[in-house]
């Protein structure tokens, strides 16, 4: 199941908590929201970290920290997926941000670009609004994408478990019915009496 994939490879909240790094943000780290392995939050953090590793800015990192405690979604996968934007991937992403915003506001796109920081920072006037708008478009549409993706495929994972369970049981002889099934037939279901 991917609730087991990924408690094996997430750090554990103890230790990051023991971290001399990460103490300031002791009380930040502290919320059980963070750390929680659903489907929906860690469908939501991948989702928060890919729209984050698009930003044309240093420090990505920062801005997941600030979007996860603001959305409350799990923060290790928030924060490993933003590292998809690394130094041999940028170029490519904002590229790709700056030839989408510059269609976007049907702006000519520059020749002869080479991107990185320092030109983006010498340039900022002239590439500044096609780049933030292709890499916020881009941003959203992959964010969404991946969570979509993610969740799916989370609910695929506990459909082949449970069915694989349900057939484990019937070849053992155990009889499971779902409660819709009781329902449909009439059937109560029986509580243990406390």
């Amino acid at each position: 199941m991917p609730r087991r994939f990924f408690k094996h490879y997430l750090p554990r909240r103890e230790t990051l908590a023991r971290s001399r790094l990460l103490r300031p943000f002791a009380a930040l780290l502290s919320d059980p929201g963070l750390w929680a392995l659903s489907r929906r939050s860690t469908a939501k953090g991948f989702g928060v970290g890919v729209f984050a590793a698009w930003l044309p800015i240093p420090f990505q990192t920062l801005v997941v920290l600030g979007l996860t405690a603001w959305m409350r979604v799990n923060l290790p996968v928030a924060v490993l997926a933003s590292f998809i934007s690394n130094p041999l991937t940028m170029g490519p992403m904002m590229l790709a941000g700056y030839l989408l915003g510059s269609l976007m506001l049907r702006m000519p796109p520059r020749e002869n670009l080479e991107f990185g920081l320092e030109m983006i920072w010498q340039e900022i006037e002239r590439i500044g609004a096609p780049l933030l708008l292709g890499c916020l478009t881009l941003g959203l549409l992959t964010a969404l994408l991946s969570a979509t993706i993610i969740n799916v495929a989370w609910r695929v994972s506990l459909m082949r478990f449970y069915r694989s369970r349900r057939a484990r049981r019937r070849m053992m002889g155990i009889r499971f019915r779902r409660p819709r099934q009781l329902r449909r037939a009439g059937l109560k279901r029986r509580l243990p009496k406390p």
